[in-house]
């Protein structure tokens, strides 16, 4: 896993080290993700961080988070359980973008202009998931097979200014997801399979 030299590149997490309640952002862009509670837990390459539901993982709102034009969420993912009821968030940019695991029908992709069907995942094992747009479609991949996709154009929001959340639903952090998050990355581009 790296962080290379990109513009496009918003936001890249390791979860390796935590520096005074904070996940470094190696992408230039300053994403620190800040943590109440969080926890560190054996990861795809080194650590993870764990959603436990007394743990909050957030992203201050920043001008280089707001992706207008085209996106790509991505991350190694692990769910220790699916939700009963409701939803669990993964990675929410309320109103703009988001990645969410609904109870009974799976992972939802959406750009903020379209939502993808919920496709099944699976808990207690690891998989990398990718949600992308790059302004023309909107696309759901996991571990690197194309799983869904519809047709999504349009300008996304960025009026929104509540913090991004992480294992959990922004505004509120009332959906905590139960498992482990790594690897995260953010691209202000529709990255290709």
């Amino acid at each position: 896993f790296n962080c290379p030299v990109d513009a496009n590149l918003r936001a890249c997490i390791r979860f390796d080290e935590e520096v005074a309640g904070t996940y470094l952002d190696c992408s230039g862009n300053s994403n620190t993700v800040h943590h109440t509670n969080g926890a560190l837990v054996p990861g795809i390459s080194n650590l993870a961080a764990s959603g436990i539901p007394t743990a909050t993982y957030r992203m201050a709102d920043s001008v280089s988070l707001d992706l207008t034009s085209a996106m790509t969420v991505e991350a190694w993912v692990r769910l220790d359980s699916l939700p009963s009821s409701g939803r669990v968030g993964l990675f929410d940019n309320e109103g703009q973008y988001s990645v969410i695991v609904f109870a009974g029908t799976g992972l939802r992709c959406s750009n903020g202009l379209h939502n993808l069907p919920h496709f099944p995942v699976s808990s207690g094992v690891w998989f990398h998931m990718a949600c992308v747009w790059d302004g023309a479609r909107l696309r759901l991949y996991l571990d690197g097979a194309p799983v869904a996709k519809m047709l999504s154009a349009g300008t996304m929001a960025t009026v929104n200014t509540d913090p991004v959340s992480l294992l959990n639903s922004s505004p509120a952090f009332s959906e905590p997801m139960h498992g482990a998050l790594d690897n995260l990355r953010v691209w202000h581009s529709g990255r290709t399979q």
